[in-house]
């Protein structure tokens, strides 16, 4: 039998709200007051700020799903050479 994909769920918190993939912490999103928008974002290495709580949650999974797709930086094969007869 194949083992199933845990599905991601939000999680909420006091003045926060977290994305759980079992015990892996994907996203987190705090009601932050000094910001200049109303909630601050981190997912994947990358931050922002949202106004409403349906952006910044929709802005954290976007970032993951970059995240999951983006191509290594420095891994790349060498050109392969042709042979000349």
């Amino acid at each position: 039998m194949a083992r199933r994909t845990k599905k991601a769920l939000w999680e909420r918190g006091y003045k926060s709200h977290c994305l759980w993939r079992g015990k892996e912490k994907l996203a987190k999103i705090r009601l932050e007051a000094d910001a200049e928008l109303k909630y601050v974002w981190e997912a994947a290495g990358r931050t922002g700020e949202s106004g409403t709580l349906s952006a910044a949650k929709a802005a954290a999974e976007y970032a993951l799903l970059l995240a999951d797709r983006q191509l290594p930086l420095f891994d790349f094969e060498e050109p392969r050479l042709q042979a000349t007869n």
